[in-house]
């Protein structure tokens, strides 16, 4: 506790320096300005690191780039621990690759950026090692990480807990036009979800509603985008249990068939289209589109003559709360590394920055500007209003966040590589085979019957 007091008292100090310098910068959002001079005015920083140089391997760089600024996170970590991070550079599909001949060699590496495929599959393999032993330095006792507390248990395995999320990002979202639903006379779908009655016979009503009432001659629909994967999560069980890293499969559930089921009769009902759109359409012949906040900054400058919102899916209609599927915002600790400590140093540095007030209030001023090219056009912006709801989705005691660790054990489990219904992965056919590939599985009996075997196998081969 008296580390991060220390910490804080940087943390307070350096923001006043950043205010002033933020506004210069819109390129990142998280930038912290030089805070040099906070060091000299802080006496008590913190140099109990013995080894106070860390090996970051990525294809992205935590340094600051030319003309840009320290993100906050870097700064706090540099200047409070005297510490520093060296990038290795890697193509995003070599990584892994790189990973284990850096191993294999014998050369340093300590960090390495958290992805799906982390957990199980490449913990399993022997690349990465818990963080439990680095608790005190992560002070995890601390009140910054209460609402991750529960987030991290549903991580743990084999005992250790390999992934501590200092931050979520890309929840399930629903975007829709409020302009829309108000010349239609229909129900706002934020107002019902901040009224407890976002649940899904709401959102199948509306869709209908809409299809009926829009004036778009041709070619309605309900939805289009990312529809399965978002209900699917939103009864807040994954396709694969793990307690402890002991897995088993949950493909019999009676909410994961009711999830499907409510899919195949949005089909049905002719309500979903795959346009495979990164924006809403452009023929504005959808209520809603299916992703995560994306595409929602290039969607606002696209139709600024129409009011956007943001909101999760809904529930099912018997469930107490929403659920969501989320990105995690986490550093794995390399097998190899003996500097545990100075990467759970980084990872405490980057979860203060993510819950101190005043920095949070610069990330959205940054975050709500307008983003325009030399010539001034628009390209993108996001709305206050939508980034305080944004915000709202992102925090784990509101949205209950679902941890399916099908997701992490391999292509034939999940794969972002290929198309076909016969070679997807099985989480990839669960979450949509029903609305794209109808003729192959024709309902949520013959679709489990090809999946079930698949689990069964994979699952077991981790056990």
């Amino acid at each position: 506790m008296k580390n991060l007091k220390r910490i804080l008292s940087a943390t307070t100090a350096f923001l006043l320096v950043f205010s002033v310098t933020a506004c210069k910068n819109k390129k990142k959002d998280n930038s912290a300005g030089d805070v040099s001079s906070v060091i000299e005015e802080s006496s008590e920083a913190e140099n109990t690191l013995e080894n106070k140089t860390l090996y970051w391997l990525s294809d992205f760089d935590l340094n600051p780039q030319e003309n840009e600024l320290r993100s906050a996170p870097l700064a706090l970590f540099e200047d409070t621990y005297g510490s520093e991070i060296v990038y290795i550079h890697t193509e995003e599909k070599d990584k892994y690759a790189k990973l284990i001949s850096m191993i294999q060699a014998g050369e340093q590496v300590d960090m390495f950026p958290y992805d799906i495929k982390s957990l199980p599959q490449n913990s399993l393999n022997g690349l990465f090692q818990p963080l439990d032993k680095h608790y005190e330095v992560l002070e995890m006792e601390n009140e910054m990480w209460g609402d991750m507390l529960p987030l991290v248990e549903q991580l743990k395995y084999k005992d250790g807990h390999y992934v501590i999320p200092y931050g979520m990002s890309n929840p399930n979202l629903l975007t829709y036009s409020k302009t829309v639903i108000q010349s239609l006379e229909l129900e706002d779908p934020y107002e019902l979800y901040t009224q407890g009655k976002w649940t899904w016979d709401k959102f199948l009503e509306l869709m209908k509603a809409f299809v009926e009432k829009s004036p778009v001659k041709y070619g309605k629909y309900g939805i289009t985008g990312d529809l399965g994967k978002g209900i699917i999560q939103s009864v807040g069980e994954p396709a694969v249990l793990n307690d402890n890293g002991s897995f088993s499969s949950n493909i019999n559930s009676p909410m994961l068939e009711k999830a499907e089921n409510f899919l195949a009769e949005i089909k049905s009902a002719d309500l979903y289209t795959d346009t495979r759109s990164a924006y809403f359409p452009k023929k504005k012949n959808v209520l809603f589109f299916a992703g995560s906040d994306w595409s929602l900054a290039e969607t606002n400058a696209k139709y600024p003559e129409e009011e956007y919102m943001i909101v999760p899916f809904p529930k099912p209609d018997e469930a107490s709360e929403h659920s969501s599927g989320y990105d995690l915002n986490a550093i794995m600790l390399v097998a190899n590394s003996q500097n545990g400590d100075a990467v759970a140093a980084y990872i405490k540095c980057e979860r203060i920055a993510r819950t101190t007030a005043e920095y949070q209030a610069i990330v959205k001023k940054n975050a709500i500007a307008e983003n325009k090219t030399a010539t001034g056009v628009l390209t993108g912006v996001i709305k206050e209003n939508q980034y305080d709801a944004l915000q709202t989705y992102l925090n784990p005691t509101v949205i209950k966040p679902v941890i399916d660790f099908g997701y992490g054990m391999g292509s034939v489990m999940y794969d972002t590589d290929t198309y076909n219904y016969d070679t997807r992965g099985v989480i990839n056919n669960l979450n949509d085979a029903l609305l794209n590939y109808s003729g192959n599985a024709t309902d949520w009996q013959t679709l489990k019957e090809k999946l079930a075997p698949a689990i069964d196998t994979e699952i077991s081969a981790y056990n």
